[in-house]
């Protein structure tokens, strides 16, 4: 981030007396999470943009972000979302204290305390430090960047793999003395071939590896798929025919949810509902990101769309 500048410019142009930099680099001290953001704007970083890219052009945190309120707080809101101190504190392991402080603005957090943060709340941490700097160039990001582009490519080329991959979290499998893919497909609606040559790809990739006898993920991601649009295209289609096949299958009683509604709707109102659409998906994550002990693997599938868009000429 300080590029050319030298230490000493850079700590006197944001407003020290000393080579805080210097200090910073060396991990002797570490900046509150504001400071890191002023540092980046000040080298004509585009910080405000590349959040609305994070973040999603419709959501609430992205209307905040657009009026100028400051980013810290935004950040902070968006990603702690409804859940208590008490809930976060168990969650992330911070003491419920420093997060109701952090959260009424008494306090700002460190830059490791907000990633750590990000990372426990979000599971988008890679992400975030794309923004500013290519994780694949730097020493503590490296490998996981490796493991998410691997990822990342068994998710456009084979969908089924990321399925297989988060059903080895199942708390079934994980309490199981030996692998069990009879399980696994069980629980995915695969056959034991299908899941077998799922996880020999994963392997092959470096995203798993056998521990104490079972199937384990190298390091717990979430991937960015949005970065290809033709590709996240076919991944959402391929999911969506998923959701199709299972519907056809549906017999009363089930509690899988498969629900539309056709309405006529201003376009005012339809942006309202583009920003709760965008934020019931972040809540649903933040869910996931604290989430233990699961029972099944779940897709959730969610369009909001108009029927004059995209249609053939």
């Amino acid at each position: 981030m300080r590029g050319s500048m030298s230490q000493e410019r850079l700590s006197q142009r944001l407003g020290y007396g000393s080579n805080v930099l210097y200090l910073w680099e060396r991990q002797r001290r570490l900046p509150a999470v504001g400071v890191f953001f002023r540092m980046a704007e000040l080298r004509r970083h585009p910080l405000r943009q590349a959040l609305l890219g994070f973040l999603g052009p419709t959501a609430a945190a992205s209307e905040a972000i657009r009026a100028g309120e400051d980013i810290v707080p935004v950040l902070l809101r968006w990603m702690v979302g409804e859940q208590s101190n008490v809930e976060l504190a168990q969650h992330t392991g911070f003491d419920r204290t420093t997060l109701a402080r952090w959260r009424s603005g008494k306090t700002e957090p460190r830059l490791p305390d907000f990633l750590a943060l990000l990372d426990q709340t979000t599971l988008r941490l890679l992400e975030f430090v794309a923004l500013f700097a290519d994780p694949a160039e730097l020493d503590v990001t490296r490998e996981a960047h490796a493991v998410a582009a691997q990822r990342q490519r068994l998710a456009y080329e084979l969908p089924w793999s990321s399925a297989v991959l988060h059903a080895l979290d199942l708390a079934a499998y994980r309490r199981s003395p030996r692998h069990r893919p009879q399980l696994l497909a069980e629980h995915l609606g695969l056959t034991v071939t299908e899941v077998e040559a799922h996880l020999a790809q994963l392997a092959e990739a470096g995203v798993i590896e056998k521990r104490d006898g079972l199937w384990r993920e190298v390091r717990a991601l979430s991937i960015e798929t949005r970065t290809d649009f033709a590709k996240n295209r076919a991944l959402k289609s391929h999911w969506a025919a998923v959701a199709g096949e299972r519907l056809s299958r549906l017999q009363p009683g089930q509690k899988n949810l498969f629900s539309y509604n056709v309405f006529a709707i201003s376009s005012a109102d339809l942006e309202q509902l583009r920003a709760l659409h965008v934020d019931y998906y972040q809540r649903v994550r933040q869910v996931v990101a604290r989430a233990t002990d699961a029972d099944h693997v779940v897709v959730m599938n969610a369009q909001l769309f108009t029927l004059d868009e995209g249609r053939e000429p």
